[in-house]
């Protein structure tokens, strides 16, 4: 028989998951692009973190629920066959301010028409840099999340970076000369 967590882990799940919910949705959203299955994936992630031993990977939580996360995602994905590693929530920001409507449709133009370059990147492209620049992650939790060296990590960073810049070079650089 299983034995109930405490009220006290209990509470400390429920403080992660408040913390990390909205960048874990994105996350699962942007790997699958269904929202029914990143909730699945998503709770199915809270699920195992009620029967992790705090102590076990407080220090380390934000990457732990990202990489439980990515495993369930990559299970539906096998699954089904068919994977898609980026979305147009990436590059969305939150500003504590809000910004005049016209700069809010300028960055969304903006936002889409990176994305249009992303999609152009390999998934593994994709992926870092959605956990570098979405998640705000170090290079060794994206290699604890992904499976790859750290060294790898930058690797792959360094090529997807490169290889926008190419894209975005090749193209009308003008909308993004703001960026620079």
């Amino acid at each position: 028989m299983l034995q109930s967590p405490s009220s006290e882990h209990l509470q400390w799940a429920k403080e992660v998951a408040e913390c990390h919910h909205e960048a874990l949705s994105r996350y699962a959203y942007g790997m699958c692009r269904n929202r029914e299955r990143a909730e699945d994936a998503v709770q199915e992630t809270y699920v195992r973190l009620l029967k992790q031993d705090r102590r076990k990977i407080e220090s380390h939580v934000k990457p732990w629920l990202l990489r439980v996360c990515r495993s369930r995602i990559l299970d539906i994905v096998r699954k089904e066959g068919r994977m898609s590693i980026i979305d147009s929530t990436i590059l969305e920001q939150k500003s504590s301010d809000r910004p005049h409507p016209r700069q809010v449709a300028e960055q969304h133009d903006l936002s889409k028409t990176l994305l249009a370059y992303v999609d152009l990147l390999t998934p593994a492209q994709q992926e870092v840099l959605r956990l570098k620049f979405q998640g705000g992650l170090s290079y060794k939790e994206i290699s604890e999340i992904t499976g790859k060296s750290v060294n790898l990590v930058g690797v792959i960073l360094h090529h997807g970076l490169k290889r926008l810049k190419t894209l975005v070079s090749e193209s009308d650089p003008a909308p993004f000369s703001e960026l620079q």
